[in-house]
């Protein structure tokens, strides 16, 4: 009997990892289109000509508690132009590589882990004007997608054969 109920088990077992592992890459993917839209907006208007305080969002996200969008805007040479980020004392600053990516190939998307415990969807576009050219970078948290995957997980276990 048990012999019967084995390739039903494994092919359970197979289908269920791969809905997972869809879903994830679905879940984690989805999770960009807040900050490139974000970032898409802010770099369309600086190459237009507007001021990075036009661009900016209106209140300042905490990284580590709030799951909401934050942008900052990198000048040529790298360094942090504008922000509107944690509430801490220096703004979190991508590594130089998202930078050099999203002036080399038009974006960048990475996975980044700005502290421990805190994960974000990142998106780097690069801007020019007339007068001047640099990247924006706008992300968010990544909390929501993550809780998302835990639920999906549990889900598939409480339903897998026993």
């Amino acid at each position: 009997m048990l012999v019967a109920w084995l390739p039903i088990a494994v092919a359970a077992t197979v289908l269920a990892g791969m809905s997972y592992a869809m879903t994830q890459e679905m879940t984690r993917s989805s999770a960009d289109d807040v900050p490139r839209a974000q970032a898409q907006r802010a770099a369309d208007t600086l190459s237009r000509g507007g001021a990075p305080a036009q661009v900016a969002p209106a209140a300042a996200t905490d990284l580590a508690t709030d799951v909401g969008p934050f942008m900052t805007l990198y000048g040529a040479n790298g360094a942090v132009q504008g922000h509107h980020s944690p509430a801490r004392r220096r703004p979190p600053e991508v590594p130089r590589a998202v930078l050099a990516q999203a002036k080399a190939h038009g974006i960048d998307r990475v996975t980044w882990q700005s502290r421990a415990g805190v994960r974000e969807a990142v998106i780097a576009l690069p801007w020019r004007s007339t007068t001047a050219q640099a990247v924006v970078v706008a992300g968010a948290s990544l909390r929501p997608s993550e809780d998302r995957q835990a639920q999906l997980l549990l889900l598939l276990l409480a339903g897998w054969p026993r």
